[in-house]
C-alpha cells in the first residue's frame, strides 16, 4: 500500500519516522519503496535531518550520509562515549609519554596549537599542531594516512616556539594538492610554510610574511576565498592580504584601538566572524578597582573520577596495601579543535601531546570502525592503545540501574587477553595498575580495605546504641551521675546540685 503513494505523501510520513533506522526499514520493504526512498539522491532524509537537527540548514553531500554522520553522533554524544588517543608520527621523538606527564609535576614539554578541517564531502581531513618550533601535519583520506613534520633551523631555542598557527582551506590554497600553514612565533615572527604534496620527495617552502618584527599578541586568518590576516597587539591592528604567498608583504590596513579606560591590558584571543568582522579578547593586567582581589583558595573538592575512601579511624587496621603511583593526568587542556560541525573527531591539546577524541561506543569498534590514527584504516583496533583516560560509557538519565549492568556484561575489545581485564568499569576510577593480573589484586585489596571500614563504622554505631541503651550514665560526668541516682530513689540534693540543676 505504501508503494503506491505518491513521492510527497510518503515524504511527509516519513518525516515523522523516529529514526534512521525506521527509515532504512521501510525502504527495506520493496523494490518499488527503495526506489522512492532512495531516488533524488536520497533527498527523502531531508525533512528527518532538518527535524531532528534544526542547526543544520543545508549539506553538501547526500542527506543520507549526513543522515548518518550525525546520528552517530549524536548517540555517542548522549551517552557520552570517547575514545581517546594520542596523535604523533610513527617516527616523531617526543620528550615523554602520556602517562609519564602525569606522574611527573615538573616537566618540560610543549604546549601544543592545534588547527583542523575537513572537506564538505568527508573524503579528506586535515590536521597540524606545532610541537614547540615544528609542524607536524597529518592528511586522512578513506585510503591513507599521510604525516609530514616541518623543522626549522634553531628550533630548540625558545624564542622560536611557535604559538599560533592557521591551517588555509582548500579553497584558499595556491596549490590543491598542497597544504598551507601561517603561524606565529614567540619573538614575534609571522611566517608560513607549505607542504610538499604527499608521495613526493619535494621541499617545504617557506617564507616571512613580515618583513620586520613586530609587537604581536595574536593573530587570527579570515575564510573568505582572499584570505586576510589580522595581526593584534595592545594598541594597534595590522591587517594582511596573504592570498599571494611569494615574497613578504607589508600591512594593507592599520587601526589604533583606543580604551575607555587607562589601564594595562593584553590582546589575548583574535577571531575573524565574517570576512568583515574582528572580536578581540582583552586581559587586564591590573585591576579596575585599587582595593586588593580577594582569593579564596579551596581545597576540599575533588574534580577528578576517583575513588575517594573516608579518612582512617583509630582502631581500624585495614588489609597492607602499598598504593601504586597513579598515572592520571591532571593537568590542563590547552587548546580544542574541531575539524567541522559533522566531525566525529575532537583534537585536544594537553602537556606535550595531542589527543585524538573520537565520539564512537564501544559497539562502532567492534563493527570495525577504525579510530586509530597510528594505523592504516583497514587494519585492526589495537586496544591497549587506547588511553586509560578514557574509552567508557556512562548510563543513560533514567536508566542507572539497568545500563550499569549492561555495561559490565560487555566483553572487552581484545579477546585474547579477556582474564586481564574487568569490563564495563570507566577505566578512570583506576590507576594504570588498574590492569593486569597486579591490578586486579590491588583492585580487590581496595574493595576489602572499603568493606572492612563499612562494618567498622557499622560496629561502632551497634554499640554506641547499646551503650546508651542500656548504661545511659556511661556518657555523664559525675556531677550528672549523682543527680540521676538521686531522682532514681527520691533523695533530696543540697543546695549546689539543685543550683547547677536550675542552671542547666
Amino acid at each position: 500500500m505504501l508503494d503506491e503513494l505518491p513521492v510527497e505523501c510518503l515524504q511527509q510520513i516519513i518525516g515523522h519516522l523516529p529514526s534512521a533506522s525506521a527509515i532504512a526499514n521501510v525502504a527495506a520493504v520493496n523494490r518499488a519503496l527503495y526506489a522512492k526512498i532512495s531516488s533524488n539522491d536520497y533527498g527523502i532524509f531531508q525533512s528527518f535531518v532538518q527535524r531532528s537537527f534544526p542547526s543544520v540548514k543545508a549539506v553538501s553531500g547526500s542527506w543520507r550520509e549526513a543522515a548518518i554522520a550525525l546520528t552517530a553522533r549524536s548517540r555517542a554524544w548522549s551517552r557520552r562515549a570517547i575514545v581517546a588517543r594520542e596523535c604523533y608520527p610513527p617516527d616523531f621523538e617526543s620528550s615523554s609519554s602520556v602517562r609519564s606527564a602525569a606522574r611527573s609535576r615538573h616537566q618540560m614539554g610543549y604546549v601544543p596549537v592545534i588547527d583542523s578541517y575537513e572537506t564538505s564531502d568527508g573524503h579528506r581531513e586535515c590536521l597540524a599542531w606545532a610541537a614547540g618550533s615544528k609542524i607536524v601535519i597529518t592528511s586522512t583520506t578513506r585510503e591513507t594516512i599521510v604525516w609530514q613534520t616541518s623543522r626549522f633551523p634553531r628550533g630548540d631555542e625558545p624564542q622560536n616556539d611557535i604559538l599560533e598557527l592557521r591551517l588555509l582551506r582548500p579553497d584558499q590554497r595556491l596549490q590543491a594538492d598542497c597544504e598551507s600553514i601561517i603561524f606565529r612565533r614567540a619573538n614575534g615572527q609571522v611566517g608560513w610554510v607549505t607542504t610538499p604534496p604527499a608521495g613526493t620527495e619535494g621541499r617545504y617552502r617557506r617564507g616571512e610574511v613580515i618583513q620586520a618584527n613586530k609587537e604581536s599578541d595574536c593573530m587570527s586568518v579570515s575564510s573568505s576565498r582572499q584570505p586576510l590576516l589580522a595581526l593584534c597587539s595592545t594598541q594597534t591592528i595590522r591587517v594582511y592580504d596573504v592570498s599571494n604567498r611569494v615574497e613578504p608583504v607589508e600591512w594593507a590596513d592599520s587601526f589604533t584601538l583606543e580604551a575607555d579606560q587607562p589601564n594595562a591590558s593584553r590582546q589575548r584571543c583574535a577571531r575573524f566572524l565574517s570576512n568583515e568582522t574582528l572580536v578581540l579578547a582583552a586581559q587586564h593586567l591590573r585591576g579596575r578597582d585599587s582595593a586588593p582581589i580577594k582569593i579564596q583558595a579551596r581545597r576540599d573538592i575533588n574534580v577528578f573520577l576517583a575513588l575517594k575512601l573516608p579518612p582512617r579511624q583509630a582502631g581500624w587496621k585495614p588489609l597492607p596495601v602499598n598504593d601504586p603511583p597513579t598515572d592520571r593526568y591532571h593537568g590542563s587542556v590547552y587548546s580544542l579543535s574541531a575539524p567541522s560541525p559533522w566531525s566525529p573527531r575532537v583534537y585536544a591539546g594537553i602537556e606535550d601531546h595531542v589527543l585524538q577524541l573520537s565520539f564512537s561506543s564501544s559497539d562502532d569498534i567492534k563493527r570495525g570502525l577504525s579510530v586509530d590514527p597510528l594505523h592504516p584504516l583497514a587494519a585492526a583496533v589495537d586496544e591497549p592503545g587506547v588511553l586509560d583516560l578514557s574509552c567508557y560509557e556512562r548510563p543513560r538519565d533514567g536508566f542507572e540501574s539497568t545500563d550499569a549492568v549492561l555495561l559490565r556484561k560487555q566483553r572487552s575489545l581484545n579477546d585474547m587477553n579477556i582474564e586481564d581485564v574487568e569490563d564495563g568499569w570507566d577505566e578512570r576510577w583506576y590507576s594504570a595498575a588498574g590492569s593486569g593480573r597486579r591490578g586486579q589484586a590491588y583492585q580487590l585489596a581496595r574493595r576489602q580495605e572499603a568493606e572492612q571500614f563499612v562494618q567498622f563504622l557499622k560496629a561502632q554505631r551497634t554499640y554506641g546504641e547499646l551503650l546508651l541503651r542500656y548504661n545511659p550514665g556511661s556518657g555523664m560526668d559525675q556531677d550528672e551521675r549523682i543527680r540521676l541516682s538521686a531522682r532514681r530513689v527520691g533523695m533530696n540534693l543540697p543546695k549546689e546540685f539543685n543550683g547547677g540543676e536550675e542552671q542547666r
